[in-house]
């Protein structure tokens, strides 16, 4: 029997709104979760966790589970379970996520390594950072706790998921992997596109690493000055690296290279280092 063209439609559309349903995640950004779970309204979000609301459950959830002293909230190891698994029961992600951190320690439920990595999985293809970062690095390094063998293809899997989520530890991590080229295909310009994005996100240690991409022209012009910016937004490591490069640099290109980096400072309210012995001066500037 053929079945009818708007029938079928009719099933795509409840299909792709079950999807979307189960493609629920609270907390999106890297530690966003945390900074929720300890700045919440735990009474408020108690009230709400009791009608229902998932976000609220796994926040109450994990509350009970290491307790909130400023909020007189106890650990209370069966409360945390009975939100927890609630939260997981209207497939949020950060609710499957902490259920599967139940199962991996057999914490109220029976030990299950394969149970953890279907609800790690699961909370980490609907977005969940945390998720995410716990992958790349089982697949990559192994967990004996877990069963986890090294396993290179999942563990770019996962690396590309949780640099797409924001996280500058897995951009820096990922560019390392295309500029070795081991795991993949060599791609200078790509490594530098990744380092540059986290830099942009005022990652110290990837600003450091771009001060290099930019001093050895790797996957970029040279550029001398862009170089020595972005050491002097690296902090005090990049010292030393700062110090030679001027020997190569013209007076003139040091004082525009630290010029664009408080410029940088002052749009990015970073302070470093370098700002140490300036005052503020009423036109915004540092002199």
């Amino acid at each position: 029997m053929t079945i009818p063209t708007r029938v079928l439609g009719l099933l795509a559309l409840v299909l792709a709104i079950a999807l979307n349903a189960r493609a629920e995640v609270a907390f999106p950004e890297p530690g966003g979760f945390m900074h929720a779970l300890y700045r919440q309204d735990f009474q408020a979000n108690l009230e709400a966790a009791r009608n229902g609301d998932a976000r609220a459950q796994i926040l109450v959830g994990v509350a009970y589970t290491i307790g909130l002293d400023r909020q007189d909230v106890p650990i209370d190891f069966p409360k945390a379970a009975k939100w927890i698994k609630k939260a997981a029961a209207q497939d949020l992600a950060e609710g499957l996520y902490a259920l599967g951190g139940m199962y991996a320690a057999g914490y109220t439920v029976e030990k299950s390594p394969e149970k953890w990595l279907e609800l790690t999985a699961e909370a980490g293809e609907q977005g969940f950072p945390k998720a995410q970062s716990e992958l790349w690095l089982a697949f990559r390094d192994g967990d004996e706790r877990n069963n986890i063998e090294p396993d290179d293809e999942k563990y770019l899997y996962w690396l590309r998921k949780y640099a797409q989520s924001g996280a500058t530890i897995a951009m820096r991590e990922l560019a390392g992997v295309y500029l070795q080229g081991k795991l993949v295909a060599k791609d200078e310009k790509r490594a530098f596109q990744l380092v540059q994005k986290a830099a942009e996100k005022d990652d110290l240690i990837a600003q450091g690493y771009l001060g290099d991409y930019y001093a050895k022209g790797i996957g970029t012009e040279k550029d001398l000055v862009k170089a020595y910016m972005m050491y002097d937004l690296g902090g005090t490591g990049d010292i030393e690296k700062k110090e030679a490069l001027a020997e190569k640099m013209t007076d003139e290109q040091v004082q525009e290279a630290i010029a664009r980096s408080r410029r940088w400072q002052e749009e990015h309210n970073s302070v470093r280092p370098s700002y140490y012995g300036l005052k503020h001066q009423p036109d915004g500037s540092y002199r």
